[in-house]
């Protein structure tokens, strides 16, 4: 295996462009991983396969340039040591590194079993979020150079970084920019770059929630919930290390065109059918008629412009619903999709906050699980823009 640097320096020394406090859900993230000498926790990868594909990396690099001085988001660090409250400071701009791996001796299984290996030490090896870049970008050359040998080359590109940084949706989009900047170069298209929307703005509006109105929502709607569900099922105990795993399961084509139509009639998404499912399976573990868990929202309503943010905007807030059997799917349905009306002007309430609102004890937390729901896959993203 041979690892090659590739470095594009930033031009002039970089000044501070701004300095601003974090939202709730970013404080969270650094207490709880690297203010605790966590650097893993909230670590993302992204692995992007590209066969058949060589990626061209000093165009890539360029193409990355673009995209950083376009985001302030992927120019920030965050400082809390000798503050009073953590900060983010965005910079005039970073420099770019790519690491580049030729792996092209390796057949495919040797090739998933380094990547594999790879991905756990790049786990391992964490992120620091105080300091430039904000992204590490890692370019994997594969396949065999010769029809002879069997194969074609092909390119795996690893993407790492820190959640506080950007959330899924974010990523998603700036894969989007990023490769159709991409192949503009490649065809020797002019590039026009446009002023993105600032995720400071974001967080400004985040700063400026009503609190009060929270306060109200959380103590109506969860007011009297005051016992943590048991879901009878065997934990780590804290302290421990945790217990990782992945369940997949690939539903047929006329159970999602189902599933879409019963939630387009009761005027909800595919994500609240899969709150519907996740309430009446944590009822019947829980023997609870009455359950509360987790909802991670993309939190893109604080601005104008906010579906375009790249940044970290996403939050979690509590949902309830009611599953006696004499309620029917139509009416957990609207419970739930009241509430998802409901909650938006909220939805960025300090989970710790809403822990104080509640009638539940000190200590114990209102919910343990969490529904993220997802609708969106870069891979087939990449392959529209052709570059899968």
């Amino acid at each position: 295996m041979t690892v090659y640097d590739v470095t594009t320096r930033a031009h002039h020394q970089p000044v501070v462009v701004r300095r601003f406090g974090l939202t709730p859900i970013q404080i969270g993230m650094l207490f709880e991983g690297p203010m605790q000498g966590k650097p893993s926790v909230f670590l993302q990868q992204i692995v992007l396969r590209m066969p058949g594909e060589t990626l061209d990396i000093p165009i890539f690099e360029e193409a990355w340039g673009y995209v950083q001085a376009r985001h302030e988001a992927l120019r920030t660090s965050y400082a809390w040591v000798g503050l009073d409250e953590p900060e983010q400071t965005v910079w005039s701009e970073a420099t770019v590194v790519t690491r580049t791996h030729d792996w092209r001796g390796q057949d495919d299984e040797q090739v998933d079993r380094s990547l594999e290996e790879w991905l756990a030490g790049n786990r391992d090896r964490g992120y620091d979020v105080t300091a430039l870049p904000t992204i590490r970008l890692d370019v994997f050359h594969v396949g065999r150079d010769t029809p002879e040998l069997g194969g074609a080359p092909s390119t795996i590109l690893v993407w790492t970084n820190h959640h506080v940084h950007i959330d899924g949706r974010s990523s998603r989009l700036l894969h989007e920019e990023l490769f159709d900047i991409y192949e503009r170069l490649l065809d020797g298209r002019k590039v026009e770059i446009t002023p993105a929307p600032r995720f400071a703005d974001h967080a400004a509006a985040v700063a400026l929630q009503d609190l009060d109105g929270a306060k109200d929502y959380v103590r109506r709607w969860f007011g009297g919930f005051d016992e943590p569900l048991d879901l009878g099922l065997e934990v780590a105990p804290r302290g421990d290390a945790p217990v990782a795993g992945t369940a997949l399961r690939v539903l047929p084509a006329d159970v999602m065109d189902r599933l879409q139509a019963r939630s387009k009639d009761a005027a909800g998404s595919l994500g609240t059918a899969m709150m519907v499912a996740w309430s009446v399976v944590v009822g019947r573990y829980a023997r609870r008629d009455q359950v509360v868990f987790g909802s991670t929202r993309a939190g893109r309503h604080t601005t104008p412009d906010a579906a375009n943010i790249i940044g970290c905007l996403i939050n979690t807030v509590p949902m309830i619903a009611t599953v006696r059997s004499d309620v029917t799917i139509a009416d957990i349905y609207a419970e739930l999709r009241r509430q998802q009306l409901e909650v938006r002007p909220y939805e960025h309430m300090p989970l710790a906050d809403v822990q104080t609102w509640s009638d539940m004890p000190r200590g114990t937390p209102l919910f343990e699980t969490d529904v993220v729901f997802e609708n969106y896959r870069s891979e087939d993203q990449l392959r529209a823009l052709g570059g899968a």
